[in-house]
């Protein structure tokens, strides 16, 4: 299985924290992401507008009105913790792939309808006036079904512009996103610990997986799930009260630091989805 969804899930049980050289000043998440966004301006040579969704992701683009690229930086701040003194070649190397792989952005043709597919965000990544136009869905909890482009190694949301120079509409555009998902999704790993499931994609695009009918059909195993990472579930069948308990209690512990993708644990039951506790709730079930 792999390790980083485990090291996640248990740092939360236990408490652990990474081991830091001693006498290290390290940066707080926020603080990294800024000095991130210097570096990132200077691949690409100008200034670029800059959007904090959260303490380890952003928003940026050339200009306001288009600052729509994701860029979540959780996995590269663990990195920076093992080894603060090399945050130069660190930022250095991500800035240079954010770059070159924003700098090649799909066309609007066939390749455009072949890349769509739908993911889960939290509501919050498009909440400006400027947002409007990027094609979403309310969900459940503070998560939206949106429409992304699956590159080689970055997502790109999808504007409703971009679907009518494609000729589609909403409707035939999440249909086809949602075939595509299935198809690009890969091999799905699953581990289990306290009595919790982990999941994630070869593709990272897991949560996606949550916006398919199957997932939550009438007949589909009821469960609770949190989307705590781009590429990382945990669900508990409602069967398994122990494993609910546990959920509810770790993603309380997680949410605190604020670096979680989503802020609620949503539930799917005779095939619909709902919220099934807030930040605030499972919090005090954690505490």
């Amino acid at each position: 299985m792999q390790k980083r969804l485990l090291a996640c899930l248990a740092a939360a049980v236990t408490f652990v924290a990474p081991a830091l050289p001693q006498d290290v000043d390290t940066l707080a998440p926020d603080a990294f992401q800024r000095v991130f966004y210097s570096f990132l301006e200077a691949e690409f040579d100008q200034p670029l507008c800059f959007r904090a969704l959260d303490a380890a992701s952003f928003r940026f683009g050339r200009d306001g009105e288009h600052c729509d690229n994701v860029v979540h930086l959780a996995t590269a701040y663990e990195q920076y913790l093992t080894a603060p003194d090399r945050i130069d070649p660190l930022l250095t190397g991500i800035s240079r792939t954010v770059a070159t792989t924003f700098s090649a952005e799909p066309g609007i043709t066939s390749d455009f309808r072949d890349a769509l597919i739908v993911q889960l965000r939290p509501t919050r990544y498009f909440a400006s006036a400027s947002d409007e136009d990027i094609v979403s869905h309310p969900f459940a909890g503070d998560l939206s079904a949106v429409l992304m482009l699956d590159g080689e190694t970055t997502l790109k949301t999808v504007s409703r512009e971009m679907l009518a120079e494609a000729k589609l509409n909403d409707a035939d555009a999440f249909r086809l996103a949602k075939d595509n998902l299935r198809r690009r999704m890969g091999p799905v790993y699953s581990e289990e610990l306290q009595r919790v499931t982990l999941l994630e994609s070869g593709t990272a695009l897991i949560t996606g997986a949550l916006a398919l009918p199957e997932t939550c059909s009438a007949g589909a195993p009821e469960a609770v799930y949190f989307v705590f990472d781009p590429n990382g579930l945990m669900k508990a069948d409602l069967t398994n009260p122990v494993g609910v308990s546990n959920l509810l209690g770790i993603a309380g512990q997680m949410m605190s630091d604020g670096t979680t993708l989503s802020q609620t644990v949503i539930q799917c039951s005779n095939g619909e989805w709902t919220q099934r506790a807030t930040t605030e709730q499972v919090s005090v079930r954690a505490g």
